[in-house]
């Protein structure tokens, strides 16, 4: 995919509609954003433009955040850019809301333009124009290519190029505008309404708060075809399967004893029945103070004509559920920590008050206790000696 010709046709386009004085904003401390840069600077020099330093609106951030900052820059340096364009959409959307906050016209005063076409776009006013980077189509070529070698096919070293493609709205002020490019997933995500923004997020968080037994709902709730799934610890080199789901997921199984195995065969396939195609998730969320892992794998068998919506709410329930686990494992190092410092404190309260008594010292790490010489003499010991 090209890194410059997104960029390059933005600028055309706004040249055309009669604009000279065409700034850039992004993040330039990050590599793509400067490889746009880079393409803005080379378009404007074959426009015969000169770049001067207010039409370069350099910000810390390429999200929301970034865009506001943007016109902080853009009003206290008294630029002329009477056209942006910025280096996401995001920087984009968050100028056009100060932009507008502050009586400040778009387009009619200031042209904003994006790159990305993010859903985002689609809904702000005045919608964005943007660039498009046939990411979809660049999946499908990688696939094509990754099953060809699988099938035999000799290595190629050819570079599978995919232009990048303007999507015009309104924001750039343009009279005409393009349609939406036909994207099969983008379609298919947006035109999902068969559940309420609340009644989605009610499920997915009453879902995965549950933890990994709410795997069993999973075929239920979102259609979603779930082979089997297994939920076990990594430590060291050995892992440990501590509870498994099968039978198409809707029983959950607990493993009293344990299954264990080598790491590198997590999960063990001889223990299940990998579908003819499948896709495998893993989960995994880490305790650096025990210095163990756990680990959950799903699988699930793919079918022919899958609902993507269906699968993209799926796949937002695997984050919450991996969101849960890391809170439910910090909850228990938390409290893991709290009754270590709760138990030495009470040791602390034992010496301070037995130590011209009873105990001499109390070696906290060994857990070694040093007798005082009354309390020796009383269980017939030697000085210095010590029990555990």
């Amino acid at each position: 995919m090209t890194k410059k010709s997104g960029v390059c046709a933005l600028y055309d386009h706004l040249a055309s509609l009669g604009h000279s004085n065409i700034g850039f904003c992004g993040d330039l401390s990050v590599n793509d954003v400067r490889m746009r840069f880079k393409a803005f600077q080379a378009r404007a020099e074959s426009h015969d433009r000169v770049i001067g330093r207010t039409q370069i609106l350099n910000v810390s951030s390429n999200a929301l955040q970034g865009g506001r900052e943007a016109y902080e820059r853009y009003w206290n340096q008294g630029s002329p850019c009477t056209a942006i364009i910025c280096a996401t959409d995001h920087i984009a959307v968050g100028l056009m809301e100060r932009l507008g906050e502050n009586g400040i016209s778009v387009p009619e005063q200031v042209a904003v333009v994006g790159i990305d076409n993010i859903f985002m776009g689609e809904r702000t006013e005045p919608k964005l124009t943007t660039v498009d980077q046939q990411l979809e189509r660049l999946s499908i070529a990688a696939a094509e290519r990754l099953m060809a070698r699988i099938a035999g096919a000799s290595y190629s070293s050819d570079v599978c190029s995919i232009e990048q493609l303007m999507v015009v709205r309104d924001s750039c002020g343009s009279d005409s505008s393009s349609t939406n490019p036909e994207f099969g997933i983008r379609k298919q995500l947006l035109s999902h309404t068969e559940r309420s923004p609340a009644e989605l997020h009610e499920t997915l968080y009453s879902q995965g708060q549950s933890g990994f037994s709410s795997i069993v709902n999973a075929s239920c709730l979102f259609d979603t075809s779930v082979a089997w799934a297994v939920c076990g610890v990594k430590a060291n080199s050995e892992s440990c399967i501590t509870a498994h789901s099968h039978t198409n997921g809707r029983q959950l199984y607990h493993c009293e004893q344990g299954i264990h195995f080598p790491t590198e065969a997590f999960p063990q396939s001889s223990l299940y029945t990998f579908p003819e195609a499948f896709v495998m998730t893993l989960l995994c969320v880490t305790d650096r103070h025990d210095r163990h892992t756990e680990v959950m794998a799903v699988v699930e068998s793919i079918e022919e004509t899958p609902d993507l919506a269906k699968i993209s709410s799926y796949n937002n329930y695997l984050d919450m559920l991996a969101l849960f686990l890391e809170r439910d494992l910090l909850l228990h190092s938390s409290q893991s920590r709290a009754q270590v410092s709760t138990d030495l404190a009470n040791q602390l309260q034992v010496v301070s008050h037995s130590s011209n008594d009873v105990i001499w010292d109390w070696d906290l790490i060994s857990d070694e206790l040093v007798w005082s010489s009354r309390w020796n003499d009383i269980l017939k010991l030697n000085d210095g000696d010590s029990t555990r």
